[in-house]
């Protein structure tokens, strides 16, 4: 069962939290609902949102809603790295570098499309590990100048190199590059874990690779035209089902229509099923897969540092749900339709 007694405080924490979490019922109940108000009405009445919900006045700021929500979820992961120490704690830490990376996007996005920064300060948060100055970042008026205020941290070089890039591959592969180096370094640190925590962590680590591979693979041909030999380039190989083989040969597709084919062959066809060429639902079937399998990974490790990431999953993939239904109920999308659009399954 691993080392039960290193997790227990943070298991009971866990356990805790958890039971502040959305369930089914609330979820029938949420997707029936007709206006964004009633939406946040009816979380500011659940316990695990009561003190995160404002409502004041006649009007719903549904952008600051999110950003509270966005903010607490923060706080909470935070919370729970004073529970860890050693390998756990670095490994732990490493996970907030994916805000740290969004965040980069977010700006190179903007510049690129020419949009004023200022805005984005409302949409970022600095958590304890951050590495970035954002109050920095934020003064800088091109992509390039950006790019420069990047020095001293690891994605520097990540990124510099692609600025001469045509601006419609530019993005794709500055996305590659930070997204590469994330799950590398996260792969690399399983090395100290325990042998039932390696286990664990590399069965949803290397799945979760799979499927960033796979999407890598569909975007790279599908938008931006890349060579088969660029597309294997940027592929990760340290995968838990498809081997170095199985890529290549995915990578070596005539067009977009072979390439879901051939997906189709492997463990991940699931990702096509119904609407195949339409990439939001390829990437909600990406979600959902990843929420059920750390459900069963859970069960599987009992007890261990997988319950920390389980959590992580379900709160992230809820917070997720809850602006779904708020822009679906801004717009009085039809029930159904809402229903497909939420990673947990409303049926």
């Amino acid at each position: 069962m691993g080392d039960v007694r290193r997790f227990a405080a943070v298991n009971t924490k866990i356990k805790a939290m958890e039971g502040l979490l959305l369930d089914d019922g609330a979820y029938q109940a949420l997707v029936t609902l007709n206006e964004p108000e009633e939406i946040l009405q009816y979380l500011k009445k659940t316990s695990g949102y009561s003190s995160i919900v404002e409502l004041s006045g006649n009007e719903i700021d549904i952008d600051g809603e999110e950003r509270r929500l966005r903010g607490d979820l923060i706080e909470k992961y935070e919370r729970l790295g004073h529970y860890f120490a050693d390998h756990y704690k670095k490994f732990y830490k490493t996970m907030f570098m994916r805000f740290e990376i969004e965040d980069i996007k977010l700006f190179l996005r903007t510049f690129l499309r020419k949009e004023d920064v200022g805005f984005l300060k409302e949409h970022l948060f600095q958590t304890r590990y951050h590495q970035l100055d954002l109050e920095q970042l934020t003064k800088a008026n091109s992509i390039e100048s950006f790019v420069e205020s990047l020095k001293g941290t690891p994605y520097y070089n990540l990124i510099k190199y692609y600025l001469e890039e045509d601006p419609e591959k530019m993005m794709f592969y500055m996305e590659m590059s930070l997204d590469h180096y994330y799950f590398n370094t996260l792969h690399k640190q399983l090395s100290e874990f325990s042998n039932e925590d390696k286990k664990s962590l590399l069965a949803a680590l290397g799945q979760n690779v799979d499927l960033q591979n796979l999407q890598w693979i569909y975007r790279g041909l599908k938008y931006y035209d890349l060579s088969s030999e660029e597309l294997l380039n940027y592929t990760l190989h340290v995968g838990y089902y498809l081997k170095y083989k199985d890529l290549k040969e995915l990578c070596y597709t005539r067009d977009i229509d072979q390439l879901v084919a051939r997906i189709q062959n492997t463990k991940y066809g699931f990702l096509f099923k119904g609407d195949k060429h339409n990439e939001i639902f390829f990437e909600l079937n990406m979600e959902r897969y990843l929420l059920k399998l750390m459900t069963e990974l859970k069960r599987k490790h009992p007890m261990t540092f997988m319950d920390t990431i389980v959590y992580m999953h379900r709160k992230e993939y809820e917070i997720r749900d809850i602006f779904t239904l708020l822009e679906a109920k801004r717009y009085h999308a039809p029930i159904e339709d809402v229903k497909r659009f939420l990673v947990h399954i409303v049926v």
